[in-house]
């Protein structure tokens, strides 16, 4: 190896392996130190507002953290006064970020010694084997009795329907990649859809040899998104869900009262926000009025055209809030409402996921500039803060406090004879 022609040693790896464990420790001080920080702005709690859908947003975007890695963060943020014994061996740097996590997120507080005990001796994928062998206790709410059974399984069922969720995107190989977490019930209709759609795709295969008849589980995913997608269900986008017939008045908006403005038809007035939000990315039939006479029943349109839309959704691909990575289930906004002669066009045209969409129309985050250039909008919240648009690191002005780090042996972990004691 060799730089401007001189050569270059190699160091041996005696020398590399106290600079590594060095640095490990140096990274593993370093994120606990983070961890305490959003603990504290957690506390605070002056991060709500501005556009952030979350602290786990939050975090995203000051810290430049992906959405998951974010929210590991924050869980073990949350149970910091939970987790002493983890978070001292953190502190020192005796435990790395992946040996943490599977603690925060399956111990129980009373095992929590043991487990980091134990973890700073195995391997993350050893240390993770072990904690999903335990069961954290769902929240106690103070107005049920503890001694209720009944009670105690209503909050079981409060919590399993909370992790309810699934997400998929796209990897940096090009794959869709996603995971799922449903209570019992719902993942046995899944579980059971799955299993006939690939019995009836092994059916159909045979009676090729086995070994040409490889069905897997992702067959029968597929097979089960084409029968969706044969359905009536997906012929209506989800803006045409929302088709209101809405009445609008013609005289100058300024001289109007907010309450008469706009109303449904055969319904209540609704404020201007509300009409906005309405009509922004909607398929409408607007009845124009004048002095409360109907002069003009519109046709119905959309007010973003199929073919812009997917230009929009191509360009932005997700939510353009910083730090948001909502991508489905978009609306396309007009950044100057057409109703206000902004136009249909490109630059005036932003993606933005229902949650974000719904902060700008009540006035908790603004929106200006050019769509069309990567950096050409500015978002700032209600009391005209700016968003930042990503994360500014500063390097340290001292050297990073050094951890004591010590690899894993990575041996082999027997669970028969592992042991651990809750704390008494």
């Amino acid at each position: 190896m060799f730089v401007d022609d001189e050569p270059v040693v190699a160091r041996s790896l005696a020398v590399l392996e106290p600079e590594i464990a060095g640095l490990c420790g140096t990274i593993n001080v370093a994120t606990a130190a983070l961890a305490d920080a959003i603990a504290e702005v957690i506390t605070a709690g002056e991060w709500a507002g501005g556009g952030y859908r979350s602290i786990e947003h939050w975090a995203a975007v000051h810290c430049g953290l992906s959405p998951t890695r974010s929210g590991d963060l924050c869980a073990l943020a949350r149970r910091a006064d939970e987790l002493p014994e983890t978070l001292t061996r953190f502190r020192a740097g005796r435990l790395s970020e992946d040996q943490v996590r599977p603690i925060v997120r399956h111990v129980p507080a009373r095992y929590e010694a043991s487990v980091a005990e134990l973890a700073e001796h195995t391997t993350p994928s050893q240390i993770t084997r072990v904690a999903r062998s335990y069961r954290l206790d769902p929240p106690t709410n103070k107005d049920d009795d503890d001694d209720d059974a009944g009670d105690a399984e209503e909050n079981e069922d409060r919590e399993r329907q909370a992790k309810r969720s699934l997400t998929f995107g796209w990897d940096d190989d090009g794959n869709l990649r996603g995971g799922f977490c449903l209570p019992p019930d719902d993942g046995a209709i899944v579980k059971q859809a799955l299993e006939a759609s690939r019995d009836i795709l092994f059916n159909e295969h045979t009676p090729k040899p086995p070994d040409e008849a490889q069905i897997t589980w992702a067959d029968a995913l597929v097979r089960l998104a084409d029968i969706a997608l044969g359905t009536d269900a997906t012929d209506r986008p989800t803006r045409d869900r929302y088709q209101a017939l809405i009445h609008l008045r013609t005289e100058d908006l300024n001289d109007l009262p907010a309450t008469e403005l706009a109303y449904l038809h055969l319904g209540p007035a609704i404020t201007p926000r509300v009409a906005k939000y309405m009509t922004c990315d909607a398929t409408v039939r607007v009845i124009l009025e004048k002095a409360g006479a109907p002069i003009n029943e519109g046709h119905k349109y959309r007010t973003v055209p199929d073919k812009l839309r997917r230009i929009i959704e191509d360009r932005d691909r997700g939510c353009r809030i910083p730090g948001c990575n909502g991508c489905r289930w978009i609306v396309v906004h007009h950044i100057t409402h057409w109703r206000h002669k902004g136009p249909t066009e490109t630059w005036n045209l932003v993606a933005l996921c229902k949650a974000h969409h719904r902060m700008l129309h009540k006035g908790h985050l603004t929106i200006t500039g050019n769509a069309d250039k990567p950096n050409g909008l500015t978002y700032t919240d209600k009391h005209g803060k700016q968003l930042p648009t990503g994360p500014k690191p500063k390097p340290p002005p001292h050297p990073p406090p050094q951890g004591n780090w010590q690899h894993p042996t990575g041996e082999h972990l027997d669970h028969q004879w592992t042991t651990l004691n809750p704390t008494p």
